[in-house]
């Protein structure tokens, strides 16, 4: 089958970021992100995996907020980093560990052998924030570069400081503006990064392993899930349980943080002021478009955008149903990136000219 990834993004200010989104891959399977338009091919990059795991699909491909920019890492490619219309913008044909752009999407951090680097799109030539190894995860917050490395999460800043926030077990992490969020223990901690020392802990009554974690835009507010369950912690008010389900693999807040999203392989809600709207019948693993105008959704046979205010449902592009879904479905302004199994070519892909052009969520 074929699939859409997406991206999540920070920065020194705040801004809103992409949510991550998973996929559940195999090991001795060739996998492809395959990015083409009408005209051809534009970028593919091959994923392979060691061990059977659920992965976040931004360790491989990131959409830049206002789709300035597609990065694709590759094991035997590096990192590149596309134009909306397939030009190279920057590169680093070297092993690249984890990736990351901006809120504003004019930057990129990036992990390797010279330690943890940042460069502007506009003028790409990369410098060395930091001389750290091990870095798998990188976000942007308002303190600086947050990054997990060697089983520690630290805060780089734009000096190149670095202070190690936390070690131990970690599970999941997020981060937005002035907050950072992260589980491991048993325990959710939640900090402003520029004051560490004045962390707050909370221990969990759900030992079961988060899985993935989301902040509001602005950090006021924080969704978890396990395998089964979706939380929501308001503010200060103690965490609820919102979703009962299994396999929950897409969570994400809308761009202004008004409304919020959840979804497994076939199902899914729309949240607003605590009153959810069910996904179109047979629709899951979706994703917001840009603004929150909508939202991409994949079924066993189409990908589509499901307007709620409208109750509409376009079809932008099908899926042979013989092959095997992966994840969650984003557009890069009219066009789908996909991943799939080395299989048969299964997706009919088509213009979308009556749909509004996306932008815009998660992270790895």
């Amino acid at each position: 089958m074929r699939l859409v990834a997406i991206v999540s993004l920070l920065v020194f200010a705040p801004a809103p970021a992409r949510a991550e989104s998973w996929v559940e891959l195999a090991p001795r399977v060739a996998y492809e992100i395959h990015w083409s338009h009408a005209a051809g091919h534009r970028a593919s990059i091959d994923v392979t995996v060691e061990r059977a795991d659920r992965y976040p699909l931004g360790r491989w491909l990131q959409v830049a907020p206002g789709d300035k920019a597609v990065a694709l890492r590759g094991a035997d490619t590096g990192l590149v980093v596309y134009s909306p219309s397939g030009a190279s913008l920057f590169s680093r044909r070297a092993v690249v560990t984890a990736f990351r752009f901006s809120p504003d999407g004019e930057r990129v951090a990036f992990a390797g052998a010279k330690g943890l680097e940042l460069v502007r799109l506009d003028h790409p030539e990369a410098r060395v924030v930091a001389d750290l190894a091990g870095i798998d995860w990188i976000r942007f917050t308002d303190a600086g570069l947050l990054v997990r490395a060697g089983g520690k999460l630290a805060l780089v800043d734009e000096q190149g400081k670095v202070r190690t926030l936390a070690s131990g077990r970690i599970d999941a992490v997020a981060a937005a503006g002035a907050r950072i969020a992260y589980f491991g223990d048993g325990a959710l901690v939640s900090m402003d990064p520029a004051h560490p020392d004045r962390a707050d802990r909370t221990a969990l009554a759900d030992k079961s392993p988060v899985l993935d974690a989301e902040l509001s835009p602005n950090g006021h507010d924080l969704l978890w899930s396990t395998r089964a369950h979706v939380y929501l912690c308001e503010g200060n008010a103690p965490a609820r349980v919102v979703v009962d389900g299994k396999d929950i693999i897409g969570l994400s807040f809308s761009p202004d943080g008004s409304a919020w999203l959840w979804s497994s392989s076939s199902a899914g809600a729309l949240v607003t002021a605590g009153a959810a709207r069910p996904l179109p019948t047979g629709y899951g693993r979706a994703a917001f478009r840009a603004g929150g105008r909508g939202v991409v959704a994949l079924s066993s046979k189409r990908v589509a955008v499901w307007d709620p205010a409208k109750d509409t449902t376009t079809v932008v592009g099908g899926v042979d149903p013989a092959e095997t879904e992966l994840g969650l479905v984003v557009m890069v302004g009219d066009e789908l990136i996909f991943m799939t199994a080395r299989t048969p070519p299964g997706l009919k892909e088509h213009s979308t000219p009556d749909v509004d052009r996306p932008v815009g969520e998660t992270a790895y």
